[in-house]
């Protein structure tokens, strides 16, 4: 579940009555969650796990909390915050009315499988995924007809990642081992923008597998987390638009595996977060500096609000949402503070 009856709003009753589902320190558990999604706005928080929950951060409370799909392990908020693209494992995709749960558009994409993220793309009028069969697709939000359909075969596309306008849009592709292959090709990366007609750009970093990436909200930047063979060391990479490395640092053998691989940026671009095995880290754009550690076993990801007011993070076991700036948050997590 993504947030359980404790965390109900303090009108409603569970089991033994009344219920206040804030703690006195600003912050608001939640049960195991392995994807948030933020509206725009920053006012409603979409704790995805086992159920979907839905948080009014304003009041940090959980207002609705439901099972959209057999297994939901994808989602996001149009632009006006009134719908939610939700995905399952199986591929199938809806979009729902967020605090009900009502089907809005259900979509016909039960056979392509498991995949990589939904987004809603710019003005909300089309849905955008990939799955692990090689397929990107577009589709109308609202009729849910495919509208393009790009299919790259021999391929998993792993990751979908937009600018915060949608103008701008980045694709991972993992090819696959084939027949008389000892290993597959490299992982590399497609930058398209809006509509998505042909890839503007292919990039391949150095590296061999690209185990995440996110672009920047003004979709100039590019940070990833990949295996580099050569050292056999994995590295957070930061490039511009272009592909060019522009900083990277290594990261321990112990980093990535695990629950974790979630990247986040922060809304002004300054921050980066990233869920590796058994913690949250939180590092500074401009050095990739690691500004926060966070120790959470299960670690699945984090999420910055627009107005940096909360931090939300996510792991298998449990979340939280906690109302602080993250200014606040690295100082009081400093270590150079603590001894």
């Amino acid at each position: 579940m993504a947030c359980d009856e404790s965390d109900l709003p303090a009108t409603q009753s569970g089991p033994g009555g009344p219920i206040d589902p804030v703690s006195g320190d600003g912050r608001i558990k939640l049960a195991a969650c392995y994807e948030f999604a933020v509206s725009r706005d920053g006012r409603w928080l979409a704790a995805l796990g086992r159920n979907l929950a839905l948080i009014d951060t304003g009041e940090l409370r959980c207002v609705a909390n439901y099972r959209p799909l057999a297994h939901p392990s994808s989602c996001s908020f149009s632009s006006d915050g009134t719908r939610l693209a939700i995905k399952g494992s199986s591929g199938q995709i809806i979009v729902v009315e967020p605090h009900s749960g009502q089907v809005l558009t259900d979509f016909d994409s039960h056979g392509e499988g498991e995949g990589a993220a939904v987004l809603f793309g710019p003005e909300d009028e089309h849905i955008v995924d990939a799955s692990w069969a090689g397929v990107i697709s577009v589709r109308d939000a609202r009729g849910g007809s495919e509208r393009q359909k790009f299919t790259f075969a021999g391929e998993m596309i792993t990751v979908v990642s937009s600018s915060a306008r949608g103008n701008r849009w980045l694709f991972v592709h993992q090819p696959k081992l084939t027949k008389g292959e000892d290993r597959p090709a490299p992982s590399y990366l497609t930058l398209w923008d809006w509509p998505l007609l042909v890839p503007g750009r292919h990039i391949f970093p150095d590296a061999y597998t690209i185990y995440s990436a996110a672009l920047s909200p003004d979709g100039e930047s590019i940070v990833l987390i990949a295996y580099r063979t050569q050292t056999r060391r994995v590295v957070l990479q930061l490039l511009d638009r272009e592909g060019n490395p522009l900083r990277e640092i290594l990261l321990g053998e112990g980093d990535i595996g695990g629950s974790g691989g979630a990247l986040r940026w922060s809304h002004d671009g300054r921050l980066v977060g990233s869920a590796q095995d058994g913690k949250l880290v939180i590092y500074r754009v401009e050095d990739l500096a690691e500004l926060v550690r966070l120790p959470m076993n299960y670690a699945s990801d984090i999420a910055f609000s627009p107005d940096d007011s909360y931090v939300a993070l996510g792991s298998w076991a449990e979340g939280s949402v906690t109302r602080t700036r993250l200014a606040d948050l690295v100082q009081a997590l400093d270590p150079a503070q603590q001894d």
